[in-house]
């Protein structure tokens, strides 16, 4: 059903099929890439691998959460995209945190490819 396999009691309860438009991070010109969650990310690192929220991708419902972590040096040369997600993609956080993070885990069926995404300029 999902993407990978995923912890015991993951994704959790508070989440559901959504259709809402959200700021990313994303690598130019590599859609394959700007999707891969922490665990596809970090393959070697194995504490990731018993950690939910590390098999879900992180988005936002405010830009300025996205600008902060494009200024951190590990997200150098990374753009910001403005996200249409769809039902079919996933379970996505019910509410987002006091932040404005939601996470997004994937359905096996997830093709990055149908994306539906505009680029913000900053």
């Amino acid at each position: 059903m999902y993407k990978s396999e995923l912890p015991k009691n993951c994704p959790p309860s508070d989440v559901e099929q959504q259709e809402l438009s959200l700021y990313r991070l994303m690598t130019p010109n590599d859609l394959i890439e700007s999707f891969k969650n922490h665990v596809e990310l970090y393959e070697d690192n194995h504490l990731y691998k018993t950690e939910c929220k590390a098999y879900a991708l992180s988005f936002f419902d405010n830009i300025d959460m996205v600008k902060k972590l494009l200024s951190k040096e590990n997200n150098a040369g990374k753009i910001i995209a403005k996200v249409n997600i769809k039902k079919e993609y996933g379970v996505l956080s019910k509410k987002p945190t006091n932040t404005g993070h939601f996470s997004l885990w994937l359905f096996n069926s997830f093709n990055p490819s149908d994306v539906t995404f505009e680029l913000i300029k900053v």
